[in-house]
């Protein structure tokens, strides 16, 4: 990797914005699979913890699904992972329909927060703070260029 300035501001952004997103996305998935989820069923254990006992399916569904893309997944089988947060009793169900993680929820999503930070301290490996925050800001103002929502996620 020793391509010059000139060389690299070349590049087309969308091939390597892709190929960042999909090996990133790949190795986040493998460290999932360890425990027999998906990004989802991360995605869906994280929100619910900000919101247990707050939230409906509906409404975690809603919370998850624009987080999800088609490397990460189909939008319409965030359901089908909520269901399967269900049936391994990870998440029950009150009667007045709202969600609550479970002590067997709660281990979970404990013990995929470890092997989350040590994936993030593989993916951020020789990158600085101060580089990956250039970076997002530089993607974000693209984003913001192309009429996208540079926003950060809720």
């Amino acid at each position: 990797m020793n391509e010059t300035t000139a060389e690299l501001a070349k590049q087309p952004i969308g091939y390597w914005t892709g190929l960042a997103h999909e090996a990133i996305i790949r190795h986040i998935n493998a460290a999932h699979a360890r425990f027999g989820n998906t990004q989802r069923h991360w995605m869906a254990l994280n929100m619910l913890s900000r919101n247990d006992g707050r939230i409906t399916r509906i409404g975690l569904g809603d919370l998850v699904r624009p987080f999800v893309t088609p490397t990460i997944g189909d939008r319409e089988s965030v359901d089908q992972v909520i269901e399967d947060l269900i049936d391994r009793r990870w998440i029950s169900v009150s009667s007045d329909g709202l969600l609550h993680l479970t002590e067997q929820g709660r281990a979970g999503r404990a013990r995929t927060m470890v092997d989350i930070k040590r994936v993030r301290a593989e993916i951020h490996a020789g990158v600085t703070d101060e580089e990956y925050a250039r970076t997002l800001g530089v993607l974000r103002r693209m984003i913001a260029n192309v009429g996208g929502d540079p926003s950060l996620p809720g």
